[in-house]
């Protein structure tokens, strides 16, 4: 959930030969912030890259807005949990 209703988490491409284990990139979007996150799934799962950006997300929204604001976004727990 964010403020402005616009979130959105899309996958792209998938490749055989990834590279780096964890990439992370913000990217300037007028009036909107995107991350964007590569990472090799020997090491981070699908469900964790999915957790991470919604961790950043909460942690960035508590930052602009104080932590009522971010009292609106989903709980995130580690794997397992």
């Amino acid at each position: 959930m964010t403020l402005t209703g616009r979130e959105a988490l899309t996958w792209g491409y998938q490749n055989d030969d990834p590279g780096e284990k964890c990439y992370l990139h913000i990217n300037g979007v007028p009036d909107s912030i995107q991350f964007e996150l590569l990472a090799d799934t020997h090491y981070l799962s699908p469900a964790n890259m999915e957790a991470l950006l919604r961790g950043i997300e909460a942690v960035t929204v508590e930052a602009a807005l104080g932590p009522a604001a971010a009292g609106n976004l989903p709980e995130i727990k580690p794997p397992g949990q």
